[in-house]
């Protein structure tokens, strides 16, 4: 397995004023392996927290490959990533909200950056609100401080794509700190266990929960 891909989901991410949302990201994800699949095996891991039971069904029922993990009790975002990083088969995860889409190209590129840059064990890209801005840059900008530069402070859907040796080493994400101030400790604490931490300007998710105005 070269790639496992953890979604976050919620009773919040299958409303009728939001439609699917994981079903939404699923089926551009299966897109994006099927482009892929002679080149690389991708794992996806749904971790679902205190849905109605069966509102995932249709997601199941469309692509069977995917791994649903519920809980029927509510997860915060970092025990929701924990418990899929414990599941997930391959040595690089990549960190997904479901309310998120993925831009097109970034699992290949996923792959390739990790044997790229083979010290740096995070990687963090940007979120765009409905559409994608054009790429600015061919390579990732190195990263010194340890807080995450997010796209107008907000924090929960920038995707990160992690090495899971190192999280697992570290003791993963802090399941007592909210999603932003996790995600900034972890990259505090990959440095302090002196691998890297690099910004990945062509690593981009679209935010779905956001309408425009």
């Amino acid at each position: 397995m070269d790639l496992s891909i953890i979604i976050r989901s919620d009773k919040r991410h299958n409303t009728e004023q939001s439609g699917n949302q994981v079903e939404a990201l699923v089926s551009v994800l299966q897109m994006e392996i099927e482009s892929i699949r002679h080149q690389a095996a991708v794992e996806v891991i749904v971790v679902d927290s205190a849905s109605a039971e069966g509102d995932l069904r249709s997601v199941i029922q469309q692509f069977p490959s995917v791994r649903l993990v519920p809980s029927a009790l509510e997860l915060n975002p970092p025990q929701s990533y924990n418990l899929g990083a414990n599941l997930a088969r391959s040595r690089s995860l990549l960190f997904l909200s479901a309310d998120t889409l993925l831009a097109h190209g970034s699992l290949l590129k996923c792959l390739d950056m990790v044997v790229q840059y083979p010290r740096c064990s995070l990687f963090y890209g940007r979120l765009f609100e409905h559409h994608v801005n054009s790429v600015g840059s061919n390579s990732p900008t190195g990263h010194s401080g340890g807080a995450l530069a997010f796209e107008n402070g907000v924090g929960h859907g920038v995707p990160l794509l992690v090495s899971k040796g190192v999280l697992l080493e570290i003791g993963g994400f802090d399941e007592h700190l909210e999603e932003l101030q996790s995600q900034q400790d972890l990259c505090q604490r990959i440095k302090a266990f002196g691998r890297e931490v690099m910004a990945w300007d062509e690593f981009r998710t679209v935010d779905l929960s956001r309408k425009p105005a």
